[in-house]
């Protein structure tokens, strides 16, 4: 199992600028590979691989002395970021999607993170094992041709690192994140129960069992907060230093926000994946619902992807076992008898005029999810060159 340790970083004003300054290196060379991929796509010329791109940063690096003080495996890791981008944007064409997000230019402040391999040019605690000791009070991590900067390791590295990410938040901290390969799996023992969840706007989760988790929707609860900030934002002068600092409150917010939300997520993932060894929910198409002008703002607040982001990884860590099922009449359908009562999203009672049963509308839902999932209703997921020429400048 592979598995992201992420700690916050702490630098001086003087580390911070060479990391600024490797961050804007990495982005002029994205903005300078993606106008070479965009230009030879446009006439028709030349196939543009990560390959070849990849063999001309060293070409750069003589031509330009300023990418001599970066590290390499930064650089390359730049023009990989390039080639899945495109990969995905041409898959995303082959799909039929009617945006499928062409890769984009990056500006200021927008190319946020660099990634380094686990061969060498670091050393965390004083060692450059892949496999290092963990040391409670050792939180020294050094970057070559960087330096030194102080970790807040609240817990162990296990595994093997295989990449470690350097990222910088809207808000101006910097992480430090080790993605191990070889986590040893930690299997839960069985408890012999199934649930199934439906996921709402009133209530985040309410499953078959009756429970129900609120939605706490974080950014209507901040709402106020965020309009006086966003007031006094637009009143500064663009570019100026304190719109700069009005733009950082802003950005802390939507953080905390973020992290909430985020934090509610995991705890209610966590107790499905301790208690049950088969989770049913529904395959909800996220990005189809958010289209609603109606409810986008609502969907979102709700975080269901990041609810389900969280349960599957608690439940590959625990060993328990998620099914998505087609999501479509599981509310309609009445769950004792399986006939079909139409009703309004403002109806939220289930009554079924063949049967008689009365129930809350979502956990009705919750019923049908988990007799589809038990009843095998799962959706099946599928998931001649020319010599180009030879420059590449940034």
């Amino acid at each position: 199992m592979r598995r992201a340790y992420k700690y916050r970083a702490y630098v001086d004003e003087s580390m911070e600028a060479k990391l600024d300054h490797w961050l804007y290196l990495a982005r002029n060379l994205w903005n300078a590979a993606l106008e070479q991929h965009s230009t030879l796509w446009q006439n028709r010329k030349y196939t543009v691989t990560k390959k070849w791109q990849a063999r001309q940063i060293k070409d750069i690096r003589k031509e330009f002395p300023e990418y001599k003080a970066a590290n390499c495996q930064m650089l390359h890791d730049v023009v990989k970021r390039l080639d899945l981008a495109f990969q995905a944007f041409f898959r995303r064409v082959k799909e039929g999607n009617q945006d499928p997000g062409y890769p984009t230019f990056k500006g200021k402040n927008s190319y946020r993170s660099f990634t380094l391999s686990c061969q060498s040019g670091w050393k965390l605690n004083g060692s450059t094992s892949c496999q290092p000791e963990w040391k409670l009070n050792g939180n020294s991590f050094v970057i070559n041709r960087l330096g030194r900067m102080r970790l807040r390791m609240h817990r162990p590295i296990e595994g093997v690192i295989k990449t470690i990410n350097v990222s910088k938040t809207k808000s101006g901290k910097w992480f430090v994140s080790f993605s191990c390969d070889g986590i040893p799996d930690n299997p839960q023992p069985e408890t012999r129960k199934s649930i199934g969840l439906d996921l709402g706007l009133i209530f985040l989760v309410a499953d078959s069992e009756g429970k129900t988790w609120d939605a706490p929707k974080f950014l209507r609860q901040s709402a106020k907060e965020m309009r006086v900030l966003e007031r006094a934002k637009s009143r500064k002068p663009k570019g100026s230093r304190n719109r700069n600092k009005a733009r950082l409150q802003v950005s802390k917010l939507h953080e905390k926000i973020s992290n909430q939300r985020k934090n509610f997520a995991e705890q209610v993932a966590l107790y499905y994946a301790q208690n049950y060894d088969l989770i049913v929910m529904e395959d909800l198409q996220i990005k189809n619902m958010a289209k609603n002008p109606r409810l986008a703002k609502s969907i979102m607040d709700a975080g269901w992807y990041r609810f389900r982001m969280a349960l599957t990884a608690k439940c590959q860590e625990f060993g328990r076992e998620l099914i998505a099922v087609d999501p479509a009449y599981t509310s309609q359908m009445c769950s004792d008898c399986g006939d079909i009562v139409k009703k309004s999203l403002s109806n939220r009672t289930h009554c079924c005029e063949a049967c008689g049963l009365i129930m809350d509308r979502d956990l009705n839902a919750a019923k049908n999810i988990l007799q589809l999932g038990i009843g095998g209703g799962a959706r099946k997921k599928s998931r001649g060159k020319k010599k180009p020429p030879k420059s590449l400048s940034p």
